[in-house]
């Protein structure tokens, strides 16, 4: 399970579902905050979770690229199993 924290959004993630609820109620819990059901994008990043939690920038990097000429790069999402 992982959990990003930023300001005042968090996202818990994990392949566990039950183990994820748990984490985000006791946060739920203890802290005034929303559940905001599954996540998709944190801070620009495209979030995925099934048997793995993939994170990309995709959309940002090919912008980067893009502006330093660098449109043929070779991008790479990071996961976690």
């Amino acid at each position: 399970m992982i959990a990003l924290v930023y300001v005042n959004y968090g996202p818990f993630l994990g392949t566990d579902k039950a183990l994820v609820d748990f984490k985000k109620h006791a946060c739920l819990e203890h802290w005034e905050c929303h559940d905001t059901g599954d996540v998709t994008d944190f801070l620009g990043m495209k979030v995925k979770s099934a048997s793995c939690i993939t994170i990309d920038q995709k959309a940002y990097l090919k912008m980067v690229l893009e502006r330093f000429d660098m449109h043929n790069a070779k991008i790479t999402p990071i996961t976690f199993c």
